[in-house]
C-alpha cells in the first residue's frame, strides 16, 4: 500500500517502542506499517562534538526522521509558522524527530559523543537540498 505523499505532513515527534529484554534492550525505530514511514531512500548516521552546530538544511522534497542512538543532540527547527522549535534528544529518551520536506533544520552536539541516525525517505542527491550559513537564522546555539 502506497502512503499519500501529497497530504501536508506536520513536524512530528514520535515515541519509540522500547522493548526490555533480560540481555539488553531492543528500541523499534521504524517499520514500513509506521504512520512515519515515507519510504526508504537511505539511512546514515552523523556525528557531531560536544558543543559543535551542523546547520541549516532544509530537503525540498525528502522526510528526515532523526534518532539519536549515542550521546544528547539540541536540534532547532523553524516550523511552519516560522518559529524556531527547540528539542532534546538523548540515547535513552527513545524519541524520533519526523521533518517533512521544506523545513530548515539544525543540531548541536550536548554530550561528549553524539551521534544522529538519519533515515530519509530519498536516495541523497545534492540537488535536492538547500544548506544555509550558520548565522542565516538568529539564534545563540551556546
Amino acid at each position: 500500500m502506497k502512503k499519500n505523499l501529497k497530504k501536508k505532513t506536520k513536524l512530528k515527534i514520535i515515541k519509540l517502542k522500547n522493548i526490555k529484554m533480560e540481555k539488553g534492550n531492543l528500541v523499534k525505530f521504524i517499520e514500513k506499517k509506521s504512520q512515519n514511514y515515507k519510504g526508504f531512500g537511505e539511512v546514515y548516521f552523523s556525528n557531531v562534538k560536544k558543543n559543535k552546530v551542523k546547520a541549516w538544511k532544509k530537503h525540498k522534497k525528502t522526510y528526515s526522521n532523526l534518532t539519536v542512538i549515542c550521546g544528547k543532540v539540541k536540534f532547532l527547527i523553524l516550523d511552519k509558522d516560522k518559529k524556531l522549535k527547540k528539542f532534546v534528544l538523548h540515547s535513552k529518551s527513545y524519541k524520533s524527530i519526523l521533518i517533512p520536506p521544506n523545513t530548515f533544520y539544525g543540531f548541536m552536539g550536548i554530550g561528549e559523543q553524539n551521534v544522529i541516525c538519519n533515515f530519509i525517505n530519498k536516495p541523497h542527491s545534492i540537488d535536492e537540498h538547500i544548506n544555509k550559513n550558520i548565522n542565516y537564522f538568529q539564534y545563540k546555539w551556546v
